[in-house]
């Protein structure tokens, strides 16, 4: 990083102080390493990380399917902390089977899984079968492509992550999802019944 602009993004990240969103915001002008240095001291503590994650998610439940036990359990610790409520999968399909009977707003999955059911083939079944409540889908993948990104989002997927993702990445791609289904529920909260049904 040039040092004038580091000295642009310290005094950016002294005028956004003030909150979590402020400091995402911070990071996506600044860089994930230098923000990591900086930034990581202050978001550590229990007690901020759930009260950051309840103003933003309005209890909005994550289901998480990853094939890595280990990579499973690191990335649902770090949104346990942040006080998100989180169902984690060993596959797509057997997150789809929870999801039939307990549907979740947000959606982060792998791309491909041993048993052939892929995170595509889970983002088509959840749009063809659930319109409303909207339901927002992550897609994770070291395929970095623009057409297999593409095609993944042919398909009803709302946001692709191309892998390895930093901790902030992942956080990043939740708040921007929460953000957008607040603005939808929010659309319909004010909606006539007639708007509604246009929506629709």
């Amino acid at each position: 990083m040039k040092a004038g602009r580091e000295i642009d993004c310290l005094s950016t990240l002294e005028h956004f102080r003030g909150g979590r969103r402020q400091t995402l915001y911070w990071l996506g002008i600044c860089g994930v390493e230098f923000a990591r240095k900086v930034v990581r001291p202050k978001v550590q503590s229990r007690e901020n990380r759930k009260d950051f994650a309840m103003v933003e998610s309005k209890n909005v439940r994550i289901y998480l399917a990853v094939k890595s036990r280990d990579e499973r359990s690191r990335m649902e610790d770090t949104l346990v902390l942040d006080g998100f409520d989180i169902g984690t999968f060993e596959s797509a399909s057997a997150l789809w089977e929870r999801f039939e009977q307990s549907p979740a707003r947000l959606i982060i999955t792998e791309r491909f899984f041993p048993d052939g059911f892929t995170g595509v083939q889970l983002a088509r079944q959840v749009r063809q079968n659930y319109r409303l409540p909207y339901n927002y889908i992550v897609l994770s993948s070291t395929m970095n492509k623009l057409k297999e990104i593409s095609e993944a989002l042919e398909q009803g997927v709302d946001d692709y992550l191309i892998r390895p993702a930093h901790q902030f990445q992942l956080r990043s791609r939740i708040l921007v999802a929460i953000r957008w289904l607040n603005y939808i529920d929010s659309l319909y909260d004010s909606a006539s019944p007639k708007q509604e049904a246009q929506l629709t």
